[in-house]
């Protein structure tokens, strides 16, 4: 089993270099996915004639930004340095003002592979028999975020307000499986278990700062989360790809590891994904 290997921030530079030969861009990116994956989406949104065959492994999100700061330089080279908007999209936080950095609009990579249309064509590739239609509705992405989308935008928006006042309480890092009901044949989220980690995470703030505090900065976060969608806002990697991954397996039985169901979503792409990102790499690479 192959594993990825993270570069520190000064070698960023050298590394692109080193590996120019095989691309006509250097890509740089945080350590959250396999390189297989960036590398089928990115040939899915760069210009048709342009080369990718690697991209440039950082480490962290921490480590891309500083990468970048180190490498501010207009020197000819066609680059980029791609970060994940994690929980800044809710807070309303702005994209670090660098040259050469692009944020993606979503909370991770993984959030850009969750298409139906996509996981449908997967779907009648592992089960030759299903018909489309028919793998629609078996798959019923819609009404899974119909069911759940209200928990994951009200545990979101706690995750923001508590990742701001609470340093070092985990938040996002806590387990989807720990909020699924019992024995749910959808991998639906347990409203109880799902209340239950919001009111905890809200009492533990209040008793470190003060109400008052918490229902200003929540406010703030609710005012963000009006103009973005729960797709976008919440970490399809941890709390969605997982269960709809399992819906996957269960329905139309999809048999490669979940590393391995992403890079062959992330072959599947549309360019509307981002449209911000095409036309970014357009400019670099004309």
């Amino acid at each position: 089993m192959g594993t990825s290997v993270f570069y520190p921030p000064r070698a960023a530079q050298a590394l692109g270099y080193l590996n120019s030969s095989r691309n006509d861009i250097e890509i740089f990116v945080e350590d959250s996915s396999a390189p297989n994956l960036w590398v089928k989406l990115l040939r899915k949104l760069l210009p048709a004639s342009t080369r990718i065959n690697n991209v440039n492994i950082l480490g962290s999100r921490k480590n891309v930004i500083a990468a970048c700061r180190e490498d501010q330089a207009e020197d000819g080279r066609k680059k980029l340095y791609i970060i994940d908007a994690d929980l800044d999209l809710l807070k309303g936080l702005p994209k670090p003002n660098l040259r050469h950095l692009y944020r993606l609009r979503a909370y991770c990579v993984e959030n850009y592979l969750l298409d139906n249309e996509r996981l449908i064509e997967l779907a009648t590739s592992f089960d030759p028999e299903v018909s489309e239609d028919n793998a629609n509705i078996r798959l019923d992405l819609d009404g899974w975020l119909a069911r759940n989308e209200q928990g994951l935008h009200s545990l979101f928006v706690c995750y923001a307000v508590t990742h701001t006042l609470l340093d070092s309480e985990q938040t996002v890092g806590y387990s989807v499986f720990r909020i699924l009901q019992d024995d749910s044949l959808r991998n639906d989220l347990c409203p109880k278990k799902t209340g239950r980690r919001v009111y905890q995470l809200y009492k533990k703030a209040v008793e470190q700062h003060s109400i008052e505090a918490v229902r200003h900065l929540r406010q703030l976060v609710l005012e963000n989360s009006n103009t973005i969608e729960t797709m976008r806002a919440v970490s399809a990697k941890d709390y969605i790809l997982p269960q709809v991954y399992g819906l996957m397996k269960t329905y139309f039985g999809v048999n490669v590891s979940v590393k391995q169901f992403k890079v062959m979503l992330a072959a599947l792409v549309s360019r509307e994904v981002d449209p911000y990102l095409v036309r970014r790499l357009a400019r670099i690479c004309k």
